[in-house]
């Protein structure tokens, strides 16, 4: 009986090993199988984000296209400006704004050649100085675009002196920015003076003009010496009642003497820079792969103080458009006469203001049709937020919209 007993026990103990050994397999096993659900659910949610963030891509392209289409202008009065708010999505919101990038002043046009040039670095030299910005880094800015490696006086930065920097030694890029943070690289420019100037500045190729009808107060300011505040006020009320149409006098017809000047320089600018250059890429109609952003990363990434990324890419993957691009696309940089006239029925010329002879305002470079866009979104779902931006061309001939490229969260997807 005794015996019959211990063998009893001997077989429960042995039952319970068992099924405690069934239990912690089973536990394990439904442990895995929770994680890889919650894994899956995060893949499935990040695509699903990402997704909403190739429709933002599709819609911001659809409406600058839309827009090319019913005019030849583009100003704060265009649908492009409405964005989209709260747009609701599943158990999410989207939002989304288009900014132009031609409102700004263009960085890499300090490169440019002769009067033009002169002009347009006297430009900058008013932005600085209404920032209160005490250093003038013009000519440093110059020579970091510019092909050749000589110093430009007084106060102009080549090889010689950030080869000298202590602890983080480097070249002088020698072709246009590709991104504005990239000026914290420029001999003179600190943090400080960054955070001042990042709203009023921007990076796009060559040739591109500033749009007089989405122009910042800043930008504005620096077309004249002396341009007030209510000048200023004055142009803005112009526009925001009629956009302009064109700059040119009606009496000048469709050739304006500046459009002359700013299309024989930008041959002499495209020699004083990077001459690798090709097409941005990236059909938004045709592809969403990431890595046809048309860009390729270089090894000489730098992170610098303050998180701010400065995006250097291989001179063969330049932003700059070929030559006869430029062209193309920038005919309309001093006069859009042509095609303002045909798509409105009021021609609105700045050159007929009183403001262009009574604050000597300087018309170089200026356009009222913009080339380069910023869309920027945020979207929000399942308790998830993911930032978008894309910057987009959008071509004065055909309309057509290319990305130039995009960021997910602040990082280059690719």
């Amino acid at each position: 009986m005794e015996k019959e007993y211990i063998q009893s026990g001997f077989a429960l103990i042995s039952a319970l090993v068992v099924l405690a050994l069934v239990t912690s397999v089973t536990v394990a096993t439904v442990s895995a199988q929770k994680k890889n659900i919650e894994t899956v659910t995060h893949i499935i949610r990040d695509n699903q984000l990402k997704y909403h963030g190739d429709a933002v891509l599709l819609w911001a392209s659809g409406v600058l296209k839309k827009d090319w289409k019913e005019n030849r202008i583009d100003s704060y009065q265009d649908r492009w400006h409405q964005g989209l708010i709260d747009v609701e999505i599943e158990n999410g919101v989207v939002r989304a704004e288009i900014h132009d990038l031609q409102s700004q002043f263009n960085l890499n046009s300090l490169a440019m050649a002769g009067e033009p040039g002169e002009l347009v670095r006297s430009r900058f030299r008013r932005l600085l100085y209404n920032l209160d910005v005490d250093k003038d880094f013009t000519d440093a800015i110059a020579d970091w675009i510019d092909k050749d490696n000589e110093a430009r006086y007084p106060n102009g930065a080549e090889d010689d002196y950030y080869l000298e920097l202590d602890g983080n030694s480097y070249r002088s890029a020698n072709q246009p920015f590709k991104s504005k943070t990239e000026l914290l690289l420029v001999k003179g420019v600190d943090r400080n003076d960054y955070i001042k100037l990042a709203p009023h500045i921007n990076a796009v190729p060559l040739g591109t003009g500033i749009n007089i009808n989405t122009a910042g107060e800043q930008v504005i300011k620096t077309l004249s010496d002396t341009m007030d505040a209510f000048a200023i006020e004055q142009l803005i009320s112009l526009r925001a009642g009629l956009p302009f149409t064109s700059l040119a006098n009606s009496s000048q017809g469709n050739q304006d003497p500046e459009t002359e000047n700013l299309q024989s320089n930008i041959s002499n600018v495209s020699e004083q820079t990077s001459t690798n250059s090709i097409s941005p890429v990236t059909n938004v109609n045709t592809s969403n792969q990431a890595n046809q952003s048309g860009f390729t990363k270089s090894s000489a990434d730098i992170r610098l103080p303050g998180d701010i990324y400065v995006n250097r890419w291989n001179a063969s993957e330049s932003i700059q458009l070929q030559s006869n691009e430029i062209n193309n696309s920038q005919t309309n940089t001093v006069n859009n006469d042509e095609n303002a006239q045909s798509d409105n029925d009021v021609d609105v010329s700045l050159a007929e203001t009183d403001l262009v002879d009574q604050y000597d305002l300087d018309m170089t470079q200026l356009t009222v049709f913009s080339n380069y866009f910023e869309v920027n979104a945020t979207i929000e779902q399942h308790g998830n937020s993911l930032e978008v931006s894309y910057v987009l061309f959008r071509d004065n001939n055909t309309g057509d919209i290319r990305t130039l490229y995009r960021k997910y969260n602040g990082v280059l997807y690719e």
